[in-house]
């Protein structure tokens, strides 16, 4: 694990970073900006690491659901994962699937 020297977030290789206040991620110097939603979805993914993140985890994570609330809607996060994935790629990243678990981003061992 590595510290990002720009916002000192913690990261699982050195040569990616992300600035937490314009949603930009960075990887070996390729850049590509997140909405916020993508943007804290894909925090939750550094911070799992290996451990999958499952749609409720990740809704939860957004929407700080409380006992009280609906339903949550977890088409809204196969949304954001679709439209990452296709983001992520340009960089070199990538959200897996893990059937029945969750999700987990994949970073390449040259990072």
């Amino acid at each position: 694990t590595h510290v990002c020297d720009k916002c000192g977030q913690s990261l699982p290789e050195a040569g990616l970073h992300f600035d937490v206040s314009s949603g930009v991620v960075t990887l070996n110097g390729n850049a590509i900006t997140l909405t916020r939603p993508e943007f804290e979805i894909f925090r939750m993914l550094v911070k799992r690491g290996k451990n999958p993140a499952s749609q409720l985890d990740l809704f939860d994570w957004l929407y700080q659901l409380t006992p009280e609330s609906d339903e949550p809607d977890l088409s809204v996060i196969r949304s954001f994962i679709y439209k990452m994935r296709k983001k992520l790629s340009s960089v070199g990243l990538n959200i897996r699937t893990l059937r029945g678990r969750g999700y987990i981003l994949e970073i390449p061992q040259s990072a």
